[in-house]
């Protein structure tokens, strides 16, 4: 509230003064520059590096600007620590419609009928857990780290060699084994892409299914000891169940949770 100092903000809403700091660093950030970001126009990474993407996008000119400022606002000598997770793609309960796992591989609202795979036999894709995923960045925020240090960090999650393996296992857990596995339509988001946007947007990510792309969680490991890992079968039931797409031959809840080491 107004007036209170940073140690009585720390101990109101329990986080350390660091993390009070930063945000108060942050909320001088050009609000035109913080919209583009809430409304997707730019990633976190454009928003910190201003890359030239946020120009393909229509973005106002001027964002480019300031996202330059705010690389500089991330200097130490600045006092900002940033912090960027990157991971595979995400699946979990409570998801909003803008991931591959709900718009691409199953369609929310009724039980699976059929599983759509994206990606190329036998090339290799990453998925992450949104619980483990939240609980490893949460863990990484709290740790201790000089002001304005620039951090990143690669969450294992999930990881097939062979992508199709994740349709396959979604369908065992939703109890449909016996649903097909269908080629995503390529060819005609392809084509269609010049017109829609969102189709546009998914065209560019085309090649993160075409080539496997693993993420080392070595560095992760080694800062927090662990990797939050929930196994997969009680990770897709969880996700299923909040999408409304679980049969009545569903797999039943085992709950447990172990931890991944690096590298696994």
């Amino acid at each position: 509230e107004k007036g209170q100092s940073e140690e009585e903000i720390a101990a109101t809403f329990f986080v350390s003064v660091q993390v009070v700091r930063q945000r108060l660093k942050l909320a001088s950030v050009s609000p035109r520059l913080l919209d583009a970001y809430a409304d997707d126009e730019i990633g976190l990474d454009q928003l910190i590096r201003g890359e030239q993407r946020v120009l393909a996008r229509g973005a106002d000119l001027r964002l480019l600007g300031e996202a330059v400022d705010l690389r500089q606002l991330v200097r130490h000598d600045a006092g900002v620590r940033v912090l960027i997770v990157r991971a595979g793609d995400f699946f979990g309960p409570h998801m909003t419609g803008n991931s591959w796992f709900s718009q691409g591989l199953v369609k929310p609202g009724r039980p699976v009928r059929s599983v759509t795979h994206p990606g190329r036999r036998r090339t290799g894709h990453a998925w992450a857990y949104l619980p483990d995923f939240g609980e490893a960045v949460a863990r990484l925020v709290e740790k201790d780290a000089a002001p304005g240090s620039f951090e990143t960090f690669h969450f294992g999650g999930h990881w097939f060699a062979d992508g199709r393996e994740m349709a396959e296992r979604v369908r065992i857990v939703a109890g449909a084994p016996g649903a097909p596995i269908r080629a995503f339509p390529w060819a005609v988001l392809l084509a269609l892409s010049p017109f829609v946007r969102l189709f546009r947007e998914m065209a560019e990510m085309k090649y993160l299914w075409d080539v496997p792309v693993r993420l080392d969680n070595a560095k992760l490991v080694s800062a927090l000891g662990e990797e939050p890992h929930t196994p997969l079968d009680e990770a897709l039931r969880a996700t299923l169940q909040g999408m409304d797409c679980l049969g009545k031959d569903a797999i039943p809840p085992q709950p447990g949770k172990f931890v991944l080491p690096s590298g696994a």
